[in-house]
């Protein structure tokens, strides 16, 4: 958890470093274009579906609780709305940088 902390602080620092640059019209530096190829690492979510998928094959009545159950559904087809979410986002933004 620390490293993605730290890897975010990181990347906001670099967009802060940009964003002046931009604002002040100042040269493009080797740094500026390091800055500018660290943020454009396109954004991901570290997902371990095969839990899910294992529940689909055995079945989801193993879960009693028909409110947990429904619970376990609802959050992964939310997992799967935000991945095509970060997907657009990254054609955007890759698209922007470019």
């Amino acid at each position: 958890m620390q490293k993605s902390e730290e890897n975010e602080k990181y990347v906001i620092d670099c967009s802060r470093s940009i964003a002046f640059a931009l604002e002040n019209n100042l040269p493009m530096t080797d740094s500026l274009k390091w800055k500018f190829n660290s943020i454009a690492i396109p954004f991901s979510r570290n997902s371990n579906e095969s839990t899910y998928e294992n529940l689909k094959t055995t079945g989801f009545a193993i879960i009693k609780n028909k409110k947990i159950r429904q619970g376990v559904q609802d959050l992964y087809n939310q997992y799967k709305t935000f991945d095509k979410t970060i997907d657009q986002f990254n054609t955007e933004f890759m698209l922007t940088i470019n």
